[in-house]
């Protein structure tokens, strides 16, 4: 169909275009995308979860045979999806805890609901499993998580990650972590990313 074809049905059959070629970079993005991180090959966090033991939102105890079938299967009801494209790469106050945060196709910082006491906040910043050096700004990145009520009566709240995808690139960020003083010397908590100099 022709761009004039589109023109003479009016602005709603123009947002459509939009929509489908959103939908379509997205889809495309997706495909060229692998998975860096999964909860249920992560021991150290699957044995952290169990010895609080917590249960998800339908009861099932988290890290039970059961709900890794379903996490791994990717029919457990109450995992969430967000995605995006990441817009910052940090080291965070010590320099030695990377995270990443991720904006949408409006360029809108994207967050989770989670609650501290009576608080309800935004988990913004989202550890980056599976190696540092493969998150780096602009890339294309999906994420899946699960909603978590802890008996704690401080956290009520919070969401864990349960799988990763993340943008195929041969860019790379810094994998060191620069430490404090690292951190003080360079005057940004930012990772940096890393330029072939050859």
């Amino acid at each position: 169909m022709k761009r004039g074809q589109w023109e003479l049905q009016g602005p709603i059959a123009l947002l459509r275009v939009y929509i489908v070629e959103d939908e379509k970079e997205v889809y495309r993005k997706m495909n060229d995308s692998a998975v860096v991180y999964s909860i249920c090959d992560d021991t150290e966090q699957m044995a952290e979860l169990a010895k609080d033991n917590l249960r998800d939102e339908s009861g099932l105890p988290i890290g039970s045979t059961n709900w890794k079938r379903l996490i791994l299967q990717s029919s457990h009801p109450g995992v969430k999806q967000i995605d995006g494209w990441i817009s910052k790469v940090s080291w965070g106050p010590m320099g030695d805890h990377p995270t990443f945060s991720l904006r949408n196709k409006a360029g809108e910082e994207v967050g989770v609901p989670f609650q501290i006491g009576d608080e309800v906040d935004l988990i913004k910043e989202w550890p980056c499993r599976g190696g540092t050096a493969n998150y780096v700004s602009g890339l294309y990145v999906a994420l899946w998580y699960l909603p978590v009520q802890y008996p704690s009566p401080v956290t009520k709240t919070r969401p864990i990650l349960t799988r990763i995808l993340l943008e195929k690139s041969s860019r790379r960020s810094e994998s060191k972590a620069p430490g404090p003083d690292g951190v003080y010397a360079r005057g940004t908590t930012l990772v940096q990313e890393v330029t072939d100099s050859g």
